[in-house]
């Protein structure tokens, strides 16, 4: 704050309240400021940019926009461009690292659009190609045909953590991991491993209801299971991780399993109706949603509360069979095809999440499926045959419809307004904010395969066309 006066002689000074005030005085007064208004008044004097670089302001902008660590400042040398520093000229004094790592996070969504990355190639070629990967942010686990499953720990530059051995020598069809959790699939067995002790215990769903546990019902040890296990019939098998907990469901069953970190059965949930079958499971927020099939075109969505351990609601959909369930922050949305022959449009479902309460049904004029529809924010982002369109339930209005470069088969979100498209040409990013194609991600998506990409805002990780794994970090 400037504060001009005119003296006897008509000469003008200029007095700086701001800058004149005690340290403690002046950086409560640049407090009220926006982030964006006080980087711009950093550059008024050396005085003003010495006082808005201040610790505490910036951590408060930082936690108000949920960046409470320094990860993406952890490897920063310098925050002064050399071309600003001339040689005997006193030099700028550095940022501090809370608004480096401000700038750093706001300026993720504009290295998304321009491509500023850096990559790194995870896995060899001559090792066992990789089949699906999954990641908590921390460790990332990468498992393969000869069912090896290697941990690296990709919170800042990648390195190996440990590796282990499956119970059978066949390829991982899934892999789960959080924190020191990780669960593998393969054939109808799963298997509890943690990343510091190793093995943990195993469940079989293709031997008998009897055989669930195993491990304490046969009394096999780890080594024998190889020999002993007979591989039968396969299903869909359903799987998450939650605080230590391994939700399990299994299409056609009538309930879900809860097992502890330890391997015992903390909880089995029933549904009330014993004549449905289950088709599909997601775990979001500490609920659970299901689709039960009553019959060839009628399907019951039900969700059940695990905190309070309750059923919450449950929605009928007639003549409508529901493929798939997704999450769109307080909305629950469900795809299905309008009829049993999978011959007819598409439709579309939204139901708030807390109540169960439809908000709108959009019907498509092009087939869809549970491949080609996924979600950002509250929106619903759909393809058909070589358009993409954005609806807003809450409006149920068309936002926004692109063509593709090709047939999209499968549609993934990304971080922040990003969606990759992958078409029966190539792969690529779209802004569906903006429209704009972005750049080509070379990965290949097979529909039988397991989870090939797992992505947040600074950090792209995926199986590429060689079969090996890729990270992408973006500055």
């Amino acid at each position: 704050m400037d504060i001009s006066a005119t003296g006897f002689e008509g000469e003008t000074a200029v007095f700086d309240i701001v800058g004149t005030l005690p340290p403690e005085l002046s950086q409560k007064i640049l407090g009220y400021l926006s982030a964006r208004d006080l980087a711009r008044v950093a550059g008024v004097s050396r005085v003003w940019r010495s006082l808005t670089n201040c610790l505490p302001l910036w951590k408060r902008h930082c936690r108000n926009e949920q960046w409470p660590t320094l990860n993406m400042v952890e490897n920063f040398k310098s925050h002064i461009p050399p071309r600003l520093i001339k040689a005997g000229c006193e030099t700028l004094e550095p940022l501090c690292s809370w608004r480096i790592n401000y700038e750093k996070n706001r300026g993720l969504p504009v290295a998304w659009a321009k491509n500023r990355t850096v990559r790194y190639r995870l896995t060899d070629p001559t090792d066992a190609p990789v089949t699906c990967i999954s990641s908590d942010g921390v460790n990332l686990a990468m498992a393969k045909t000869n069912g090896t499953v290697t941990i690296l720990n990709v919170e800042r530059l990648p390195y190996f953590v440990t590796e282990f051995n499956a119970l059978l020598p066949a390829p991982i069809l899934q892999v789960r991991l959080l924190g020191d959790f990780c669960v593998v699939q393969q054939h109808m067995l799963l298997q509890l491993f943690s990343i510091t002790t190793g093995f943990l215990d195993a469940k079989c769903f293709d031997m008998g209801f009897s055989l669930i546990e195993l491990m304490e019902r046969t009394k096999w040890k780890p080594k024998q299971v190889k020999s002993r296990y007979k591989p039968g019939k396969m299903k869909d098998l359903f799987f998450e991780l939650a605080a230590d907990r391994v939700f399990v469901a299994v299409r056609d069953f009538q309930c879900v399993y809860v097992w502890g970190k330890n391997g015992k059965r903390e909880d089995t949930i029933h549904i009330n109706n014993r004549m449905c079958k289950l088709r599909d499971m997601i775990l979001h927020e500490n609920h659970m949603y299901l689709i039960y099939a009553a019959s060839r075109s009628i399907r019951h969505v039900t969700a059940y509360s695990v905190k309070e351990r309750k059923w919450v609601f449950e929605v009928t959909t007639p003549l409508c069979k529901t493929q798939k369930l997704l999450v769109a922050q307080s909305l629950l949305i469900g795809v299905a095809v309008a009829g049993p022959g999978l011959t007819c449009t598409g439709v579309i479902i939204a139901w708030q999440r807390e109540d169960g309460l439809v908000l709108s049904e959009r019907h498509t004029q092009e087939y869809v499926c549970f491949r080609t529809v996924t979600t950002s924010y509250e929106l619903v982002i759909y393809a058909e045959t070589t358009a993409v369109s954005i609806w807003e339930p809450r409006s149920n209005s068309i936002l926004r419809k692109v063509s593709t470069f090709g047939n999209p088969v499968y549609l993934r979100n990304l971080a922040f307004t990003f969606i990759a498209i992958f078409t029966d040409r190539y792969a690529y990013v779209w802004d569906w904010f903006t429209g704009a194609r972005c750049f080509r991600i070379y990965a290949i998506y097979d529909p039988d395969g397991g989870e090939f990409m797992w992505t947040n805002e600074n950090t792209l990780f995926m199986i590429t066309e060689d079969d090996v794994v890729d990270m992408i970090g973006f500055n």
